[in-house]
Formats: C-alpha cells, sequence, structure tokens
C-alpha cells in the first residue's frame, strides 16, 4: 500500500505538534525523522541538547560556518542558538584543568556578530520573549565591544518597558548597581507589585553593600512570596555576614521545606553551618549545590572561602576560586581572594593577572580594593622594569585619599630616577 506523501506530512506535522505539546521529546525527535522539514527536526533537537547536530543540520553544505540561505528567521535563530549552546557546551567540557586565562567564551566575531543579529531579530518581531533578552544580555556582558550596535539596533524599543527589564539587568550583571535602582525604580511605577523587581532592588543594594537596606527588601520579598528560592542565597549571604543566627536558621528550614534538592537552598544550609563553625558540613552541602548545577557561582565562591577557613592546603581554595572566576565572578569576591592566595605562594605573576581582571571589571572608580590591586600592580610592573604601566597604575592612585595616594607617588619619583639613569 503506497501512502501519499502530502497528506503523510501533513499528519506528521499535526502528531509532531500534539507530541510538543505534552512535553514527549522523544516521540518528537523520532517523527521528525520522518518528516522533511528541517526546522521542526532543529526544534525537537534543541529540546533534546544535540546542539552539534541542530548547526549541521541548518548550515550551508559547502561553508558549514554559515546558515543556509534560504532560512527564515526562526531556522537563522535556531542555527545561531544552536552553534553558541554548542560552543559552552563544549567550553564546559574542556575547562578541565582550571585556568583563570581560560575563555569567556567560544564565540567567533562572525557568530557573535550572527547570533547578536538573530536575537535581536527575535525581540523586534516579538518584544516579550525574555528568553530572547536574557541571551542577548548575556553575550552583551561578555563583549563590550557589542554594546553600540545593540542599542542602535534596539532603538524602537527604547521607550518600552520591555528594554527597561533587559537594562536593569544588564546593569545588575555588569555591576552597574546605581543606573540598576534608577531604571528598577522608574519600572516600579508601572509594576508597583512586581516581585522580580523587588528581587533585584535588593541584589542591587547587596552589591553596593548596604546590608540593611537589602535584607529589609528581602524580608519584604519572602512575605510576598514565602516560596520563592531564587535569590535566597544571596539573602542568607546577607544575615551571614550580619551573624543573625536565629534568621539564618529560619530561612534554612523554610528553603528546606520548599525544595532542598536546588542549590539555592543547598548554599543557604551551608552559610548557616558555616556560621556555625561547622565548615566540613558547609562544605559537604556546597558541593552538593555544585552536583546540582556545576556553574552555579556562589557555591564555588563559598566553598572557596570555607578551605580557608578550615586551614586546609591552599591548593583547594585556589581550585575552587579558580572555577567561580571563570563561572562568572561578578562580585569579584572570588578575584581578590584568589589574588590574594596567589600573593602568599609567592606567584606574582598570577596574582598581576588576577588584580587586572578585578580592576578592569571596577572600570574607573578607585575604592580600597582596587587600591590595593593598583598598588600591587604598579610594584609588580616596576619591578618587571615596565614602567610604563607602572606609572599608570600609580597615576590612578593620585585622587585616592589614603595611604595608597603616599606610596604612589613615592613609587612615581622611584620611576623618574630609574628612567633617568638608564636614559
Amino acid at each position: 500500500m503506497d501512502w501519499d506523501p502530502l497528506n503523510t506530512q501533513k499528519e506528521l506535522q499535526n502528531a509532531i505538534i500534539t507530541l510538543s505539546q505534552y512535553g514527549l521529546k522523544l516521540s518528537t525527535k523520532c517523527l521528525h525523522h520522518h518528516s522533511f522539514h528541517h526546522i521542526t527536526l532543529s526544534r525537537s533537537l534543541l529540546d533534546l541538547g544535540e546542539y552539534t547536530r541542530l548547526a549541521s543540520l541548518l548550515s550551508d553544505p559547502v561553508d558549514p560556518s554559515a546558515p543556509k540561505d534560504d532560512l527564515p528567521p526562526l531556522g537563522l535563530w535556531l542555527w545561531a542558538y544552536g552553534n553558541y549552546l554548542g560552543g559552552e557546551k563544549r567550553k564546559e567540557e574542556e575547562i578541565g584543568e582550571l585556568s583563570t586565562t581560560a575563555p569567556t567564551s567560544l564565540l567567533h566575531d562572525a557568530l557573535l556578530s550572527q547570533t547578536r543579529d538573530a536575537l535581536v531579530s527575535s525581540i523586534l518581531s516579538f518584544r516579550w520573549n525574555w528568553s530572547a533578552w536574557l541571551d542577548l544580555a548575556a553575550i552583551c556582558v561578555d563583549n563590550a565591544t557589542i554594546h553600540e550596535s545593540v542599542e542602535e539596533a534596539l532603538k524602537p524599543l527604547q521607550d518600552h518597558y520591555m528594554y527597561m527589564f533587559f537594562l536593569a539587568h544588564v546593569f545588575l550583571e555588569q555591576q552597574q548597581n546605581d543606573q540598576a535602582l534608577q531604571v528598577i525604580e522608574r519600572l516600579q511605577s508601572t509594576f508597583p507589585n512586581s516581585n522580580a523587581l523587588q528581587s533585584q532592588t535588593a541584589l542591587a543594594h547587596y552589591n553596593l553593600r548596604d546590608f540593611d537596606r537589602a535584607q529589609e527588601c528581602y524580608v519584604d520579598l519572602v512575605e510576598a512570596d514565602p516560596y520563592r528560592l531564587e535569590g535566597m542565597d544571596v539573602f542568607s549571604n546577607i544575615l551571614y555576614v550580619k551573624e543573625a543566627k536565629a534568621e539564618l536558621s529560619a530561612l534554612a528550614q523554610s528553603a528546606s521545606n520548599v525544595d532542598k534538592y536546588r542549590p539555592e537552598v543547598c548554599c543557604i544550609i551551608g552559610n548557616y553551618y558555616s556560621l556555625k563553625s561547622h565548615h566540613t558540613l558547609a562544605v559537604s552541602y556546597f558541593q552538593r549545590a555544585l552536583k546540582l548545577n556545576r556553574n552555579f557561582l556562589s557555591a564555588w565562591t563559598l566553598m572557596g572561602h570555607e578551605y580557608v577557613e578550615m586551614r586546609k592546603t591552599d591548593k583547594e581554595a585556589i581550585k575552587s576560586y579558580e572555577r567561580a572566576v571563570i563561572t562568572n565572578d561578578r562580585e569579584n569576591l572570588a578575584t581578590k581572594k584568589l589574588a590574594k592566595l596567589y600573593r602568599e605562594e609567592g606567584d606574582a605573576k598570577k596574582a598581576a593577572d588576577c588584580y587586572l581582571r578585578l580592576i578592569d571589571n571596577l572600570g574607573s572608580s578607585v575604592d580600597q580594593g582596587s587600591a590595593e590591586a593598583l598598588l600591587f600592580l604598579a610594584q609588580y610592573f616596576k619591578n618587571i622594569k615596565n614602567y610604563e604601566n607602572s606609572a599608570l597604575m600609580c597615576s590612578r592612585l593620585l585622587e585616592y585619599p589614603g595611604p595608597e595616594k603616599e606610596e604612589a607617588q613615592a613609587l612615581l619619583r622611584d620611576i623618574r630616577s630609574r628612567r633617568q639613569a638608564t636614559s
């Protein structure tokens, strides 16, 4: 018996839609193999995490680094996103021996540009697709060079609330907390009961080290949404710093009752045990968090702190901090600790690399942490006879009102005399 090809393909497409709606991914994929529609098959491969295969299916047969010419917008997005996720997956697999000099992304310039264009196109066609906004934010945070082009491309949406949500998220990721708070305040006039904005407000105050205000925000958030776990690990950090044992115990208990197998909950419990000086137990919970999510930044950083407290070999603490830096040390806590451990081990080159990353993340502002970094770098560059960079680091300390300013002035005098001696 022969089947009519057109009717058969129609039946398959309808079956695929039904199976997708019920989340039956393997069945969907099986039917896709008999369908001639590459776009629907690609969507199934995306669901199943077969990113390399997805990208290959939609790539130009002559030039595999480019998409097929006749792809619709959805196909172009699937091709670019498949390449992106495949690269991120390979990066995770290749980390192996941790190195703080590992690349932050495997996207080459051409693919980065195509991914940006696909995401912008998706957003412009349907501005409420928050997943696309988040993916665009991720590549913006990792690649400052595309900020201007993204801003220009999104001009049609610059007065839309979805663009404001995007800005608030990007500002927080980049530690531009005052700017984030300004955007959030504007949004709250339209969305006064948004728990997401309340959580972002709390995080911004936490990043600014205004722990009292941040705690107030988190307390209000818990009252409004008692089953919320997202961001509660940050709340536990505040309670830990303030040594609020009773409040931290209550948070750990309530979070555990909601879902004890969430990485956020494991970090909350780990902080509780750390505050009680049960460091071995704390480490076990941070390790459990990492079994649930290998890229959970807080767990790597907190575990590094515990190893330092336990007087373990610096090797274990360094491994944890290195992984935190690779994952995305937004608060620069792991970077600072790692630089200090490298200094204690006498590895000035690695310490300098950490401090360079730190001042790059902090921008032009100088605080106590960056002042210490600048002074170390000034001395380091002077010792290796790179007087130009040493003087540059010193110059950034001349407006800083602390003892580092006087040390920088002394270093500049020393550099001038050395230059005169060799001229």
